[in-house]
């Protein structure tokens, strides 16, 4: 273990950074496993889409208990955040081409509202959470038709 580097010593700072290598061919296969990644996606939409009904049926539950029960019972702001982070988490696994489809959702606010809850999860604006689950999902689902 003495001769590993450690963090933030090494070419890359201790960080692992993919490079693009051409093939032989001259494409980069960065951009195969971008264009792969990207055609997963578009042949699981149908699925993805689907996790996504369940996540807004899901708080659409929750939601109708209503913010005072929200703001009383620490399980209900679990069960929120944990929407919350699954919803950010699923739309980032939706296609790029269906995503701009919908320009009209704010697909960066919902990964970060996620990047958010999951990483400073101490200090949770649980007023945030509510909105996302009482206002953010329902017009999500009404745009996307879920």
């Amino acid at each position: 273990m003495t001769n590993q580097p450690r963090r933030g010593h090494g070419p890359a700072g201790g960080q692992f950074r993919p490079t693009a290598r051409p093939d032989a061919t001259g494409l980069e296969l960065a951009d195969e496993v971008t264009d792969a990644s990207e055609q997963k996606r578009e042949e699981r939409l149908p699925h993805t889409l689907a996790e996504l009904k369940v996540l807004c049926e899901d708080a659409a539950k929750l939601a109708a208990r209503g913010r005072t029960h929200f703001d009383a019972d620490w399980g209900a702001k679990r069960i929120g955040k944990n929407i919350v982070t699954e919803v950010g988490e699923t739309a980032t696994r939706l296609p790029a081409s269906y995503r701009a489809d919908h320009p009209e959702l704010e697909w960066a606010f919902i990964s970060g509202m996620r990047n958010r809850v999951v990483h400073v999860h101490k200090d949770t604006d649980y007023g945030a959470v509510w909105d996302a689950i009482a206002v953010d999902l329902p017009h999500l689902r009404q745009v996307l038709g879920l």
